[in-house]
């Protein structure tokens, strides 16, 4: 048996999505009105809620979807020998094998003085990485679960042979970007 190492780099995000309680819309809201500045916007009321002692944190209202991982669009999957050699790439678009998961995006109720917060933590980096034990490698073996909310695509886990990569690590990124939408 030979190890391969199996891994995706490029952009990604962690992604969030779910019912803000009206009394937590209205801080945002305050928050943008009283900067007094045109680019203080959504992102930047919910980051300085994120470090207020009556805020909250982003990436905990996922009550609709909570997703980290690899843009399918724009990531790249690379497999490497056991001398460190890349012997295959491709980029993640390409793999015929994708088991999706499609969640749609909610709407608050009108009037109701609840919000939906949709978050993204823009990254950039490796976003996972594991190995195989196999004779030969088959890059027709490899599959990847993506989690889809409405057309943002994020690659989750990797799969060989129909068999989730068991000791897959979720990475190191950096991030590049943070936005946030309130409907």
């Amino acid at each position: 048996m030979k190890n391969y190492s199996i891994y995706i780099t490029g952009y990604g995000a962690e992604v969030t999505q779910g019912s803000l309680a009206a009394e937590e819309v209205a801080k945002v809201y305050k928050l943008i009105e009283e900067s007094g500045d045109e680019y203080f916007d959504v992102a930047a009321a919910i980051v300085e809620l994120d470090y207020a002692e009556d805020g909250f944190q982003w990436w905990e209202i996922d009550d609709n979807f909570h997703a980290s991982g690899a843009y399918l669009g724009d990531s790249t999957l690379f497999v490497e020998n056991e001398d460190g050699v890349v012997i295959y790439s491709v980029p993640c678009h390409e793999i015929e094998n994708l088991q999706s998961h499609v969640t749609w995006d909610v709407q608050a109720p009108e009037d109701s003085g609840i919000g939906i917060l949709t978050c993204y933590s823009v990254e950039k980096g490796c976003f996972g990485s594991g190995t195989i034990s196999v004779d030969e490698f088959d890059p027709k073996l490899i599959s990847l679960k993506i989690d889809t909310l409405e057309d943002t695509e994020i690659v989750t886990s990797i799969h060989y042979n129909d068999a989730e990569i068991n000791d897959y690590d979720y990475g190191d990124t950096m991030q590049k970007d943070f936005q946030a939408y309130l409907d």
